[in-house]
């Protein structure tokens, strides 16, 4: 497509950003949102979950994964319509809420360890975010090396040793 033809569509560059942005959020909401709802899975395997979600995610949308990235550091989308803006801001916090309440329920259940459920699942986006830019780094000086689902794999392992109550008595 020509660039006069995209903006056919798109008022700027930052409405194309931000509808591809939407996409890779929708993507993600209902892989978390389905894994989350499945009351089958105790809160240790959604949050595993959860993980291969955001993997899958960044799998499909690599591309826009790394704009939410730009975009959350640099906030370069200030001249979004604050209703599309909202819109993003909305789907992003359905997610977390999802992920916090998984780690609330965990401790609830004996679990998980007391902590902030919310700082939680910030950790939790940090961990994935800063592992995928990490990992793009590492490519770009040896393209044919990809670690990221390896490295994502021990980390959550970590992560969840770090938070699962220990109930062993010694």
């Amino acid at each position: 497509l020509s660039i006069a033809t995209l903006y056919l569509y798109f008022k700027s560059k930052d409405d194309l950003y931000a509808s591809l942005i939407e996409i890779a959020l929708q993507y993600l909401h209902d892989r978390i949102q389905t894994i989350f709802s499945n009351n089958s899975l105790g809160v240790k395997a959604k949050i595993q979950g959860y993980k291969d979600a955001l993997y899958d995610t960044y799998q499909d949308h690599p591309t826009i994964l790394r704009i939410i990235f730009h975009v959350q550091l640099y906030d370069t989308l200030t001249s979004l319509d604050p209703k599309i803006l909202d819109q993003l801001n909305g789907l992003a916090q359905k997610i977390m809420q999802m992920i916090t309440d998984t780690h609330s329920a965990g401790i609830r259940q004996g679990k998980f360890k007391r902590g902030n459920s919310t700082a939680l699942a910030d950790i939790l986006w940090a961990t994935f975010a800063g592992l995928v830019l990490w990992e793009d780094s590492k490519q770009k000086l040896n393209p044919n090396k990809d670690f990221l689902k390896a490295t994502l794999d021990q980390a959550f392992n970590i992560f969840l040793d770090g938070i699962t109550k220990n109930t062993k008595k010694g």
